[in-house]
């Protein structure tokens, strides 16, 4: 029960306390508060103005000028009635193109002063320098292999750091085989038996399949994800025609809300709030008067963090396309990172890149507390943009419970039955 009750406080803190969430909540509601004084104040103000302006050019000025031509009379004549409920008439239509003129001066006023968000139609990428042939030829003789089946598969794409010449000697060489319509399992069962007789003979395998139905790649480009981009840019080894559609169907754009959602369901939220809580755990027992860190003077080390380090990367993944900028490596993750969250938080993201590739266990109790700070304020970031809607809250809500391993709590039945 107590930890239970150190992991809500923890995740209350994290998220409701946290200064950089209030900060970035207060600016949030005095940009709409003075959004909505402009762009309803000026047009209620000019319309205030054009009322008794219209209304006294419409209604006395004609009985002005008609008592020039009428003699003096108790009730006025049918022409006097008619001039001055058309001259009201235009006085108020007057007003309201008063009005109308100041609902477009509101509207320069908001563009000029930015308080309207600007979102570019499609994110910025890297330039990378494309692979070479020999290097290319290479990658080709290793999926030699995939002949048998070359007529099931519509296209094979090289994506991340290999494709783009910015791989290191630990990194892996990612391949996306995408089959045409019922040959998924006959490409995935060839792969699989591949890895494996490459493991019975003691053969380091380096290559990452991702094997995806076209229907898949589909909905990839229709959320416009990450993912999509990696494939748009990738080189293409081998493609029927396919994927050049797909791109012509589905030009670039800005990722859709329902991937964001879609992304935080699938497991960031669960791995990260899960994660953050072990190793903190770890931390405060190691450095508490009788933890090992704090007997010998130094942190020891906590880990696994193989699993934070991910997700952070994930979250990043996410909140770098908010801001119009989408990696396409892991290298792109600290140069676009460092633009956006400062040079700090680039150094940061280097060193989870490089622990990542030499697999890296352990986390001392200052990394941990940098990159913390770090994913909090992607995490922030992500949510801040999507809205924190009561859909948000519900997911947060059932990523508690979840942390607790109260799997039947868990509200969205769809989230539930996912987890089980």
């Amino acid at each position: 029960m107590k930890i239970q009750f150190t992991f809500s406080s923890y995740l209350f803190h994290l998220l409701f306390k946290n200064p950089l969430y209030h900060v970035s909540m207060e600016r949030t509601e005095s940009r709409k508060v003075w959004k909505v004084l402009i762009k309803w104040g000026i047009p209620a103000l000019f319309l205030l103005i054009g009322l008794p302006l219209g209304l006294f050019i419409g209604s006395y000025g004609p009985m002005v000028l008609l008592s020039r031509f009428t003699f003096p009379v108790k009730e006025p004549c049918l022409l006097e009635k008619t001039v001055i409920l058309t001259g009201i008439f235009l006085g108020l239509l007057y007003a309201v193109f008063l009005a109308i003129g100041g609902r477009f001066i509101s509207l320069w006023l908001l563009e000029s002063l930015s308080f309207k968000k600007k979102t570019p139609a499609t994110p910025h990428t890297r330039r990378h320098e494309r692979i070479s042939g020999e290097q290319l030829k290479e990658v080709e003789e290793k999926l030699g292999f995939l002949r048998p089946v070359l007529d099931e598969i519509s296209a094979v794409v090289l994506v991340g750091s290999m494709a783009f010449k910015r791989n290191t000697s630990g990194s892996d060489i990612d391949v996306v085989l995408i089959c045409k319509d019922g040959s998924f399992e006959k490409v995935c069962d060839l792969v699989f038996q591949r890895e494996i007789d490459e493991q019975s003979h003691g053969q380091k395998t380096d290559i990452e399949y991702t094997v995806l139905t076209e229907e898949m790649v589909r909905e990839e480009f229709r959320n416009s994800s990450p993912f999509s981009y990696s494939l748009r840019h990738g080189v293409k080894i081998r493609s029927d025609g396919f994927m050049e559609r797909v791109e012509n169907l589905y030009p670039p754009r800005m990722p859709t809300r329902r991937y964001i959602l879609k992304a935080l369901y699938n497991g960031i939220l669960t791995q990260y709030y899960g994660s953050i809580r072990d190793l903190a755990r770890q931390i405060r027992d190691s450095h508490s008067l009788s933890g090992e860190c704090k007997r010998k003077g130094v942190c020891q080390g906590h880990g696994p963090v193989e699993r934070f380090l991910n997700v952070t990367l994930k979250m990043l993944y996410i909140a770098l396309p908010v801001h119009s900028y989408m990696p396409l490596t892991k290298d792109d993750l600290s140069w676009f990172g460092r633009n956006v969250y400062g040079h700090e938080a680039g150094r940061t993201i280097e060193r989870v890149v490089y622990m990542l590739r030499n697999n890296v266990h352990t986390i001392t109790d200052t990394d941990f507390y940098q990159l913390s700070d770090l994913s909090n304020r992607v995490l922030l970031d992500v949510i801040q943009h999507i809205g924190f809607t009561a859909e948000i809250k519900a997911m947060l809500r059932d990523t508690i419970q979840l942390a607790h391993g109260r799997v039947q709590d868990v509200r969205d039945p769809l989230y539930r039955s996912c987890l089980i």
